[in-house]
């Protein structure tokens, strides 16, 4: 994925007034779509016509949802939010 098209199609100051709790959860999110995209182009794939496909209908989604993760990242280590520590395990403890 190249940088300049993940930025290009985001406002990286979008998430500045986000607090942790909030760009936690936009990241959760955002994953979860990233990886429904991701599922949606390997299947279009496999199919004739298939990066025909991806390109009109999943390309420009995909490229805006890492630019928002991105954005999100970039926001949270600014705010020293624990999102995405290599400590984390992503776990619910109930």
């Amino acid at each position: 994925m190249d940088q300049w098209g993940t930025e290009m199609m985001t406002d990286p100051s979008r998430y500045t007034v986000y607090d942790c709790s909030n760009i936690e959860s936009s990241m959760s999110a955002a994953r979860v779509r990233n990886d429904e995209i991701e599922q949606l182009m390997s299947r279009a794939a496999q199919g004739t016509g298939g990066a025909f496909v991806n390109l009109v209908a999943y390309r420009t989604e995909y490229l805006q949802n890492k630019g928002r993760m991105a954005a999100m990242k970039k926001a949270a280590a600014e705010k020293k939010c624990a999102i995405d520590s290599e400590y984390s395990s992503r776990r619910s403890v109930y």
